[in-house]
């Protein structure tokens, strides 16, 4: 049985007490098992790579959700972005998407990957 929040129990009692009142519209009431549904999204940037944020995010009851690569002086596939920010609240089992750095300075030419067919 979940234990309903004291002014919940407080309306119950109320409610059970009084004679009926033409037109009342009851309000839904709403047991409190202590759990939240929402979480801050913990800080990844800085990581050394995608798995670290994985793990850390798992932990946090959050999914890794895409890694994208961008041209970089940090570490090869160091985490350099997230989305959403650290620090914003969402619902537990949302993705966070991750920027990796893929080790080299920007030359303003696009880099080849394989299946894409850039040049």
């Amino acid at each position: 049985m979940r234990r309903l929040p004291a002014v919940a129990a407080l309306l119950v009692t109320l409610q059970a007490n009084a004679a009926p009142v033409t037109g009342w519209v009851g309000v839904p009431l709403i047991a409190d098992d202590g759990a939240s549904s929402s979480v801050a999204v913990p800080d990844v940037v800085g990581e050394a790579d995608s798995a670290a944020a994985d793990t850390i995010l798992e932990g946090d009851g959050l999914d890794l959700g895409s890694v994208f690569e961008r041209c970089s002086a940090e570490a090869d596939n160091e985490i350099i972005g997230q989305n959403p920010d650290a620090g914003t609240l969402v619902a537990l089992g949302s993705l966070v998407n991750v920027t990796a750095s893929n080790g080299t300075e920007c030359s303003g030419k696009p880099r080849r990957r394989l299946g894409l067919g850039l040049e």
